[in-house]
C-alpha cells in the first residue's frame, strides 16, 4: 500500500506448519517482494501482524532487512502488532488470503514445531487413557483418589481440576495433591518408608491413615458424614477404591482440608513430634501439647459452639463462608494455645503446693429419730432375719460400708481421666437403685475417685 491504495498481494503455501510458522514464512515473503522493486525514496517499512511471538522472532530472522537498514542512515523498521478479527481491511483481507491458499497445492514440507507439536499430543492423549483406567495400578498405584471428573493433564485452570477447584494458592495446591495420592506426613507414610516420627494418630484410633483422618478422627471438622458404598463387593481395584472414599468425591476431600488448614501439612507433622517427644521427657504440659490440643478438640468444640450459638447447624458450615471467616478470627488458635499453656502452669504450681493425700473426714449423717430423742439404736438383724427380709440385710450392708475412711485424691488430674472419671461414676448413678443411691454415694465416693484415678494412672492414656 501507498498511503492508503493497494499497490500488490500475493499467496503461497506454506506446507504443513502450525499457525506460528505460517506467520513467519508470510513475514519473511512479504519483506523480499517490498525489498525486490522498492524505489530510493522509501525510507521506512512497516511490517503488520497480529502474532505478537512472530514479531519478534521477524527481527532477528530476516537477514534482507540487514541490507536495507545499511543501505541509509534515515531508513527504519517499525513493527506493528494489529489485532486479529478486528475488522481491520488489510488485516482481514490478508486472512482471506491465507485461506484460500489452503486448497493450493502443498509443498511436502513439515516444520518443526508442528511436529512437536503433534508428538505432545499424542503423549498427552495417552496418557490421559492411563490415568482413566482405576486398574492400572502399575500407574495410578492404589490409593490414588478415584473421581468422576478425571484428574486429567492441563496447562490451564480451566483445564486441571487442582488449579480449577484448588484456587491459586500454592499450599492448598499441594495440600490436595498430597492427600489425594496418599503421599502425605502421616503415620502411615512413615510406617511404610520406614521414616522415623510418630505412626499412631494421638487421638488413640490406632494408625494414623488417610481413611483415619478423613472419616475417624475426633480432633477434625467435618460436615459430611461417611457412607457406605451402595456397590458390590470389591472384584476390582477401582471398586475397592470407591468402597474406601466412603462416599466423598475430590471436592469433599478439598472442602474437609479447608476446614482443617493443619491437615496434610508438615507443620503439623512438627508439633505432633514435639508434643510426643515432651510427653516421654516427662513434660506433658509444655507448649507443643498446648498447640495439639487447641489446634483439635478446643477447635473442635470451639466451632460447635460458635454455630450453635448463632442457632445454625454446624455439619452444615461451608469453609468459603462470613460465618466460617468469623469464627477463624474468633477461634485464635495460636492465642488459644498460649492461654491453655498458662493455665497448665498455674495448675500445676498449685497442686505441687498440696499433700498427695489427704484424710477426710466422714461426711456427716443425720442420726435416727430414737438417738435424737435419747432413745437408744434397735438391735441388728439376726442371721435367720436377714435371710428372711432382705431390705434389712441391704440396710446393714450400706451401713458398714458408711464408717469406712473417705480418702480424696489431690494429686493433678488430666482432663481426659476428668472425663473418663466422670463418665464412670455418672454410670454407677444411674445403675445404682433409688433407694440406695445416696447411702452409697456418701459410703463409696472418695474411695472409688481414688480406684479410677489409680486405674487412668496404670493404663496412661492418650493426654490431649
Amino acid at each position: 500500500m501507498d498511503g492508503s491504495s493497494h499497490i500488490a498481494h500475493g499467496k503461497f503455501g506454506g506446507g504443513k506448519a502450525t499457525s506460528f510458522d505460517a506467520e513467519m514464512m508470510g513475514l519473511a515473503r512479504g519483506v523480499n517482494e517490498a525489498l525486490r522493486a522498492l524505489p530510493a525514496h522509501i525510507h521506512q517499512l512497516t511490517l503488520c501482524s497480529d502474532n505478537n511471538p512472530s514479531q519478534m522472532a521477524a527481527i532477528s530472522a530476516c537477514a534482507a532487512l540487514r541490507a536495507f537498514l545499511s543501505g541509509h542512515p534515515a531508513r527504519r523498521l517499525v513493527l506493528l502488532w494489529v489485532p486479529s478479527h478486528k475488522r481491520i481491511d488489510p488485516n482481514e483481507f490478508v486472512d482471506a488470503l491465507a485461506k484460500e491458499a489452503l486448497d493450493a497445492d502443498q509443498p511436502d514440507f513439515v516444520s518443526y514445531s508442528l511436529a512437536l507439536a503433534r508428538v505432545k499430543a499424542r503423549m498427552k492423549s495417552k496418557w490421559d487413557c492411563v490415568a482413566r483406567d482405576a486398574n492400572a495400578v502399575h500407574y495410578r498405584g492404589r490409593h490414588l483418589w478415584v473421581s468422576d471428573d478425571p484428574l486429567l493433564h492441563g496447562t490451564t485452570a480451566a483445564t486441571t481440576w487442582l488449579l480449577k477447584h484448588a484456587g491459586k494458592s500454592n499450599a492448598d495446591v499441594a495440600r490436595t495433591a498430597r492427600i489425594l495420592t496418599n503421599h502425605f506426613p502421616c503415620g502411615e507414610y512413615r510406617a511404610r518408608f520406614n521414616i522415623p516420627g510418630p505412626q499412631d494418630c494421638p487421638c488413640g484410633g490406632g494408625l494414623e491413615t488417610r481413611h483415619h483422618i478423613l472419616f475417624q478422627c475426633p480432633f477434625w471438622i467435618r460436615t459430611k458424614a461417611p457412607v457406605a458404598s451402595s456397590l458390590a463387593l470389591p472384584h476390582d481395584d477401582r471398586t475397592r477404591q470407591l468402597h474406601a472414599q466412603c462416599g466423598w468425591s475430590a471436592g469433599d476431600v478439598l472442602e474437609f482440608l479447608r476446614l482443617n488448614p493443619m491437615v496434610s501439612t508438615f507443620g503439623w507433622a512438627e508439633i505432633l513430634a514435639e508434643a510426643l517427644a515432651d510427653r516421654a521427657a516427662g513434660r506433658p504440659h509444655s507448649r507443643a501439647n498446648a498447640r495439639l490440643q487447641a489446634h483439635t478438640t478446643e477447635r473442635v468444640f470451639r466451632w460447635r459452639r460458635f454455630y450453635q450459638d448463632r442457632g445454625k447447624v454446624p455439619e452444615l458450615a461451608c469453609a468459603r463462608s462470613d460465618d466460617f471467616d468469623a469464627f477463624t478470627a474468633w477461634c485464635a488458635v495460636e492465642t488459644r494455645a498460649d492461654n491453655l499453656l498458662v493455665l497448665w502452669e498455674e495448675r500445676d504450681a498449685r497442686d505441687a503446693s498440696r499433700s498427695p493425700f489427704s484424710l477426710a473426714p466422714p461426711p456427716a449423717r443425720r442420726l435416727p429419730r430414737s438417738r435424737r430423742a435419747g432413745g437408744r439404736c434397735p438391735p441388728a438383724a439376726s442371721a435367720s432375719s436377714r435371710s428372711q427380709d432382705p431390705r434389712a440385710a441391704r440396710r446393714l450392708r450400706i451401713s458398714r460400708f458408711a464408717r469406712a475412711p473417705c480418702y480424696r485424691w489431690r494429686a493433678p488430674c488430666p482432663p481426659e481421666n476428668r472425663r473418663a472419671l466422670t463418665s464412670c461414676v455418672t454410670l454407677m448413678f444411674v445403675c445404682s437403685r433409688p433407694r440406695a443411691r445416696s447411702p452409697l454415694l456418701r459410703a463409696t465416693g472418695g474411695s472409688f475417685t481414688l480406684y479410677m484415678y489409680l486405674r487412668c494412672m496404670e493404663y496412661k492414656p492418650v493426654e490431649f
